[in-house]
């Protein structure tokens, strides 16, 4: 044994060290067959392994991607101490499956099944030291390579190729002029100019809406490459109508949306003529769970009366941002579900009792011109019809609209980080510290 940090792992599954590590972790399910299933909530509904399963690859094909990716030769990956990595995934899962458990003998758990978690801890760590005992083994066998993790369309492969181009010719030249505009004028949350003619540009090349299947016609893959590529830039996602919040609030309006709602905000927001923003997490409540979200929503008559505060609603401040899609508790009486008591409301952004208490920064940043603030709801009234899906669907709602915006995310930043390790190597090569390059 040796006295290193191999990783440091947290809550969120996030690891900074060792990238096997990681791997590791994504291989664990490799490692649980049904039998394991039956006691693992986390693996409920798993029959039999994973190589029994149509479509599926194998470990092996599986690490031979990963290492193909990072430009490793994969004609038989031989990682040494394999089982030790993924024997630490499992030693990582009982630890947070203890801590479920745990929470769950205190009141304070989450989830209606924290109970079962604690057998659960117990089979993840027997599996972890079964692992490790024989982590002498390396992983060598024969690689399949025909399987296509990422399959894109010829059409796919043609957007890709030029939203890339576009970026390359007009959003990274237009940048500085971008933030010039952005500097020069009364406020600093105003659109550039130089935006709405990126946009139309964009627009009549076609390259417009690519984040949403039923209108592009892309994939969640096809368009999580196109995703990673606009995240090179901090302003080209806004250039081809798929920056958030608005990507959201358009899936949210789209697959729930009524007639009156797809006509008064729908179509301006595809069109790229207005933009939106959500209105969720509040100062008063830990809001990272939902359910504890109290901004009130009381139906009087027709309308319904919201009253609350909320805050890092990014974009209220924006000039173009013409209405708030507003989560709040609107079941009090005891008798709705833990998820059926709240629901997702329009409130547009000129309604009277909506008022902006402060804008926020990040690290002193002020995220111009989208930025994020802290709203207040006084008395402020809607009509009943502006409610989404209907009263007590609220939790309903926000996991469709969840579900895609975190591989939005997810992709842009990589993109973005593809971008700053371009810059630091870049800047590397360029330096010359005592006289000696690099």
């Amino acid at each position: 044994t040796e006295a290193r940090v191999i990783a440091v792992l947290d809550w969120e599954m996030s690891t900074l060290g060792d990238p096997l590590v990681d791997l590791g972790y994504a291989c664990a399910i490799f490692h649980v067959d049904g039998s394991h299933a039956s006691q693992l909530p986390m693996f409920a509904g798993q029959k039999g392994s994973l190589s029994e399963i149509e479509g599926i690859p194998s470990e092996n094909t599986f690490i031979t991607s990963y290492l193909e990716g990072r430009c490793q030769p994969a004609v038989k990956p031989n990682i040494p101490n394999w089982n030790f990595y993924v024997g630490l995934a499992f030693y990582k899962m009982a630890s947070i499956a203890h801590g479920v458990y745990y929470r769950y003998l205190g009141g304070t758990a989450s989830s209606d099944t924290a109970h079962l978690f604690k057998d659960g801890a117990k089979l993840m760590a027997k599996i972890g030291v079964d692992l490790v005992k024989d982590s002498a083994s390396g992983l060598v066998s024969k690689i399949r390579k025909d399987i296509d993790f990422f399959p894109v369309s010829q059409r796919g492969k043609d957007i890709l190729s030029r939203v890339k181009a576009f970026i390359k010719d007009h959003v990274i030249p237009a940048s500085e002029i971008y933030e010039e505009q952005l500097n020069s004028g009364p406020s600093r949350f105003h659109s550039p100019p130089i935006m709405e003619e990126l946009k139309s540009k964009a627009k009549a090349e076609g390259l417009w809406n690519l984040f949403l299947p039923g209108i592009s016609g892309l994939t969640n893959v096809e368009y999580s490459l196109i995703a990673e590529e606009t995240g090179r830039s901090p302003i080209a996602p806004e250039v081809f109508n798929c920056s958030a919040p608005d990507t959201g609030n358009i899936e949210v309006l789209f697959l729930f949306g009524n007639p009156e709602q797809k006509k008064r905000w729908l179509e301006p927001l595809l069109d790229g003529s207005m933009r939106s923003c959500f209105a969720m997490t509040e100062p008063d409540v830990a809001s990272s769970d939902a359910t504890n979200v109290r901004c009130s929503i009381e139906q009087q008559g027709d309308e319904v009366v919201i009253n609350g505060r909320k805050w890092w609603t990014s974009g209220a401040g924006e000039s173009r941002v013409k209405f708030i899609m507003l989560m709040g508790r609107s079941e009090n009486d005891g008798t709705a579900g833990k998820y059926q008591r709240h629901t997702i409301v329009i409130v547009p952004s000129n309604t009277p009792g909506v008022k902006i208490k402060r804008h926020l920064t990040v690290f002193g940043y002020d995220d111009a011109p989208h930025g994020h603030f802290e709203l207040e709801f006084r008395d402020v009234r809607v009509p009943v019809s502006n409610i989404i899906l209907g009263r007590g669907r609220g939790f309903e709602v926000a996991q469709g609209r969840l579900g895609p915006g975190r591989i939005h995310h997810c992709m842009r930043l990589l993109g973005h980080a593809e971008t700053a390790m371009e810059l630091m190597c870049r800047r590397a090569q360029e330096r010359a510290p005592f006289g000696k390059s690099f």
